[in-house]
């Protein structure tokens, strides 16, 4: 998770019983490394490289949108998502 002051944080999708309080996405990678422990190192070395991946991925997209959000987000989905999860009267 990329930490930033201006992210609307009781609007994100938090896991179940996480303790301390993870996000959903945070959650279910947590719980993948926790598998490789118990899996065949050929497994582990793909989760672990699929996680890699993702996690890059999800560095890569978010420093594009944070970049420009207007350039970013032309249908202004991203902005229509956080109105709905943080200013629900709007």
């Amino acid at each position: 998770l990329i930490p930033t002051r201006f992210a609307p944080v009781h609007a994100y999708l938090k896991a179940r019983g996480s303790n301390p309080p993870q996000t959903w996405l945070s959650s279910l990678q947590t719980k993948l490394l926790q598998s490789t422990t118990t899996n065949s190192s050929e497994c582990t070395n793909d989760i672990q490289h699929l996680l890699t991946q993702v996690k890059q991925w999800y560095e890569t997209s978010t420093q594009y949108l944070l970049s420009d959000p207007k350039a970013s987000d032309i249908n202004g989905d991203y902005f229509v998502a956080y109105l709905r999860a943080a200013h629900r009267g709007i």
